[in-house]
């Protein structure tokens, strides 16, 4: 059997007569060297092939020159193939230099060696220690990267409390630094993949230093709104070019061409640091600062017209469009993803200036005026809109309450603050149960007949069509001809369940008690919770404090740090909390160091309802509330769009020339309304403007041409 480091050395110094090829067998060659000694050459070949043999594998060695050992027999018994492509490793494919293992004992062949060692290019030294099968197929991506979801990065708890709902995040520090790798590996890949062509880039900076000179200098937030949107779209195919070596001097000759073009305009260091260095963070920054100098631009030219104007009624509609102006300001700032100072100081100071102009006393409500036989027919809470809403089913000063929330711009979600009310006194909307009595209909009976229709759906198992039927909802959503704006499965499926469900609850213990029971859990301990957040359902009877609460429930519930303290050990002497639970009831005088260490008011426990609730289903109840939530949704967006556009159209439209409708779908671009891809086509005459909303719920927009 040839030994390696033997034949290296008689390459190194008997390389030139040959004594290696001898010892490995191959004659031939050795006599060839032995003949040509004189010249040297062999002696120079000798030592290249010195250092061939010393940095050879073993078993590649083995392979070639042991011919007839046990370690070629065995090689040839046991066949090993590269585990990405399944190339047979043979002396031929399989790498030098004993590289191209795994940490798994599998190997690579020389070329996806090759593949790899471009995209690693330590792979060689870290093969084993860093790599194995499934790792290396990720790599080359036969196999796809096991996808981090953000659900597994964060815990979440809800509790409710009253009318609103608190949620507790916890936080998997190991997986979401995962996460953040694996995003900034698409994110490498995705700059990496990047197509830069420079005609674009040119091309595309003029355009932007346009759309921001435009967002600069408007007095129209809906320009700025536009154009931020165009740029938007764009913008991260910037960062990705920055990337680009010849990024910088293509971009130079975007702002020379504009230069040349808009000779009169200046651009200041923080616009050209947006097209420079691309970053969205400045780019909300600069939106944000520009959204709030659209509207001091307009309000102070409104300000001078009012100063104009003799008219009261004049003034106060001029007050009333700055108002809405900053209302959109604000919401437009709420959507900008930033945490800044500047940002909140912008929105701050607009609310200041609207709550200054917001100084006119509400009208006497024509509620007011009604009698009591009003209420049987219902009550208009809006008169003389284009869209009227009556309210039905209630008291007088119900009316008065709804309509009151309705109003206050400052309660931003209408539903949380109504829900109480509606479920309460079981308020209706004559205009929504019309619309439901209208397109229900049409909703079931499309969804049949899509079932009937179809031979997966009547040949497949329960759960299948389960998930189909899903998919017929969505189809028979698209073919109702006016879309409330708003989730119609729930609007029309919750029209069914009985408005008094919940009555009896409600009237024994209030809906802000019964609403923060639903909150909880039945069989968990709830500890280190403010005593105020739970203290109404103690009163209640819905809720154990520590005294009805056993022991060792509590026990469970704490960490083993604690654990260890109530019984007098050190930490980490208790390495489970079985054992040291066990230890508290075999010497339960140490049960009194509980109060030493857990705050005992902060824990309670649900209690079941009394036995006469025994048959109240409490999922119908949710539904139920669901429901409304919607139900309110649609009243609340109705209300508010019927007041705007009628204040729009009664203002001074000399201006106009024309009106449009358009319609825009957040959740889904290619949804329309039916009836509103049918108004959206048409012209309006400014003497005959379109009464919108066209239906409840209705989202479309008016659009004023000039």
């Amino acid at each position: 059997m040839k030994d390696k480091t033997t034949a290296a050395i008689f390459s190194l110094f008997l390389g030139g007569i040959g004594i290696h090829k001898f010892y490995l067998g191959k004659v031939g060659q050795g006599i060839i060297y032995l003949l040509f000694c004189w010249t040297f050459i062999p002696a120079f070949i000798g030592f290249i092939e010195f250092i061939i043999l010393i940095s050879m594998a073993d078993y590649n060695f083995n392979l070639k020159y042991n011919t007839k050992s046990k370690i070629q027999t065995t090689y040839q018994q046991e066949k090993k193939y590269c585990i990405t492509c399944g190339t047979e490793l043979t002396f031929m494919s399989s790498p030098n230099l004993n590289a191209g293992f795994l940490k798994d004992g599998e190997r690579v062949c020389r070329k996806c060696f090759a593949k790899i060692a471009k995209i690693d290019k330590g792979f060689e030294l870290n093969s084993k220690k860093k790599y194995d099968t499934h790792s290396i197929k990720q790599l080359l991506k036969i196999e796809p990267a096991d996808e981090i979801s953000t659900n597994n990065i964060f815990t979440t708890s809800v509790k409710s409390t009253g009318n609103n709902t608190e949620m507790t995040i916890g936080l998997d520090e190991e997986t979401l630094m995962s996460y953040v790798i694996q995003q900034q590996e698409k994110r490498d890949a995705e700059i990496k993949a990047y197509n830069y062509q420079p005609a674009i880039i040119q091309r595309q900076g003029l355009q932007m230093l346009e759309s921001i000179n435009i967002i600069s200098n408007t007095k129209n937030i809906d320009t700025s709104k536009g154009r931020f949107e165009f740029i938007k779209k764009m913008y991260d195919e910037f960062i990705k070019a920055s990337f680009n070596r010849r990024y910088i001097t293509d971009i130079q000759r975007s702002i020379d061409e504009y230069k040349r073009m808009y000779y009169d305009r200046v651009i200041n260091d923080f616009e050209l640091q947006l097209v420079i260095k691309p970053n969205f963070d400045n780019l909300h920054n600069f939106y944000s600062q520009c959204i709030f100098n659209t509207f001091i631009k307009y309000s102070e030219e409104q300000k001078q017209q009012i100063g104009k104007l003799k008219r009261e009624n004049a003034k106060n509609n001029r007050r009333e469009k700055i108002i809405e102006i900053g209302n959109e300001a604000i919401f437009e700032l709420d959507k900008i993803e930033i945490e800044s100072k500047h940002h909140f100081e912008r929105i701050s100071k607009i609310k200041q200036l609207i709550e200054k102009l917001n100084t006119k006393k509400q009208a006497i409500s024509p509620i007011d005026k009604i009698t009591i036989e009003d209420f049987k027919n219902g009550v208009v809470i809006n008169p003389k809109t284009n869209f009227e809403l009556t309210l039905y089913n209630t008291s007088k000063t119900i009316i008065h309450q709804i309509t009151k929330i309705l109003k206050d711009d400052s309660i931003w979600n209408k539903a949380n603050a109504l829900l109480p009310i509606f479920a309460e006194h079981n308020t209706k909307c004559k205009e929504i149960e019309e619309y439901i009595q209208k397109y229900k209909p049409v909703y079931k009976s499309k969804i049949e007949e899509l079932k009937q229709n179809s031979d997966e759906y009547q040949n497949t198992s329960e759960m299948n069509k389960f998930d189909i039927v899903n998919e017929f909802k969505e189809l028979a959503i698209k073919s109702i001809y006016e879309h409330a704006n708003c989730d119609l499965h729930v609007l029309f499926s919750g029209n069914d369940i009985d408005i008094t469900i919940d009555d009896e609850l409600i009237q024994d213990f209030g809906f802000k008690t019964i609403s923060k029971y639903f909150g909880f859990k039945m069989d968990k301990v709830y500890i280190d919770w403010e005593r105020k957040e739970f203290d109404d359902l103690i009163k209640a009877g819905l809720a154990n404090d520590i005294t009805n609460i056993p022991t060792e429930e509590i026990l469970k519930t704490q960490t083993l740090k604690i654990l260890n303290k109530i019984c007098e050990k050190e930490d980490g002497h208790f390495k489970r909390k079985n054992k040291a639970i066990n230890y508290l009831n075999e010497n339960p005088n140490f049960k009194n160091n509980i109060g030493k260490y857990i705050a005992t008011r902060k824990i309670f426990k649900i209690k079941p309802l009394p036995e006469k609730y025994n048959n109240i289903d409490f999922e119908m109840i949710e539904n139920q509330w669901n429901y409304l939530r919607e139900y309110i949704s649609v009243l609340s967006n109705t209300y508010q769009a019927s007041e705007q556009y009628t204040a729009d159209i009664k203002e001074d439209n000399s201006w106009i020339k024309e009106f449009r409708v358009d319609k825009f779908e957040d959740l889904n671009s290619n949804f329309m309304c039916l009836q509103a891809r049918e108004k959206c086509k048409k012209k309006y005459s400014k003497s005959n403007p379109p009464k919108l909303p066209f239906h409840v719920g209705c989202n479309c927009d008016l659009r004023k041409e000039i």
